[in-house]
């Protein structure tokens, strides 16, 4: 054995010469920066993944749209009150019952229920799962109009809401346009002079201009005067009745004067409010020839002229200032300049 040749050693895993060599297995294919794709099971999972989501759609929507579990099964109705009533907001919202909640159009159900005439507005919102809330909220009424056969209740815009064929009390009387005359017309019937414009005082009687002195504080000076021909001052005269307007078309205004959406209706509504209230509580009447020309009639017959709807507490602080004079006539239009009479 001595003369055979030395073996020598393979190193592990190197396959004998002129053995034939075996593949081994492929290597994992992963994206490269070229943007190869991946494997075959990384496309199957987006399949089985976007499958899911179309299923969850699906079925979401079955169950807005199809099933019974989703649907309208109530309708609760908030701010209601004896003018109008739950039965009288369902039957207007026109809701069918088991309709889908999501097919419910809230924007046309406001519509209709806003169409009420004792409804100002309305908001309609879904309640999940099965419920429809409409929100309204009621007109008040501000006013009494002169309307043929009798009087009318009308709100800050003009609408009517109640008629009776008594004037209600509580309520001053609205005039507008035309209809609405002159706040020193009073004076001239009684010939004292002939009467000026809403922002002047009359010649007779005494007149008293409110101002700032040089310290800065209100003050009112006191000025009297007669005309020639001077004769006794006449009674005021009293609040105007269905008579004042002039052939009325409709309750308030004269003949063409519609009250609904009237800026000189809201202009009323606005000043009323703007009052001091100790004042505010004495309106019998409001006048409004149009929006920038406004004013009161007390108790009494104590004319305020106000005009527009602008520094409302400039006007009001004027006001409490000259009420101490105990005239008859008041005119804080211009604020800084205000005028008393009698």
């Amino acid at each position: 054995m001595s003369g055979s040749p030395p073996r020598t050693r393979r190193p592990a895993g190197r396959p004998a010469a002129g053995a034939p060599v075996r593949p081994g297995p492929p290597p994992a294919r992963r994206p490269g920066p070229s943007g190869r794709p991946g494997p075959p099971w990384m496309g199957w999972k987006a399949v089985f993944f976007g499958l899911i989501a179309v299923a969850i759609v699906a079925a979401a929507a079955w169950a807005l749209l199809g099933s019974r579990f989703l649907i309208v099964r109530s309708v609760r109705v908030t701010g209601v009150g004896p003018a109008v009533s739950r039965a009288q907001v369902i039957a207007a919202a026109q809701i069918p019952p088991g309709l889908p909640l999501i097919r419910v159009n809230t924007s046309a159900v406001a519509h209709r229920v806003g169409a009420i005439r004792q409804v100002q507005s309305a908001q309609v919102s879904r309640d999940w799962p099965h419920t429809i809330v409409i929100s309204i909220r009621l007109r008040t009424p501000v006013f009494a109009v002169a309307a043929p056969g009798g009087y009318a209740l009308v709100d800050a815009f003009g609408v009517d809401l109640q008629n009776s064929a008594r004037r209600p009390p509580g309520f001053p009387l609205l005039l507008v346009g035309s209809a609405a005359g002159e706040p020193w017309s009073d004076v001239a019937a009684g010939g004292s002079g002939g009467a000026t414009g809403p922002g002047q005082a009359h010649k007779s009687g005494t007149t008293s201009r409110s101002g700032k002195n040089k310290n800065g504080k209100s003050s009112a000076a006191s000025k009297s005067g007669k005309t020639k021909n001077s004769a006794p001052a006449s009674k005021p005269a009293s609040t105007p009745g269905p008579s004042a307007a002039s052939a009325p078309a409709g309750p308030g205004g004269a003949a063409g004067t519609p009250l609904r959406g009237n800026p000189a209706v809201r202009a009323a509504a606005t000043v009323l409010r703007e009052l001091p209230p100790v004042i505010a509580h004495r309106v019998r009447a409001v006048f409004a020839p149009t929006a920038s020309e406004v004013w009161v009639r007390l108790a009494g017959g104590v004319v305020v002229v106000w005009g527009d709807t602008s520094r409302p507490a400039e006007k009001a602080k004027e006001l409490a200032v000259l009420m101490h004079t105990h005239a008859r006539r008041y005119d804080v239009s211009a604020p800084g300049t205000a005028v008393t009479q009698g």
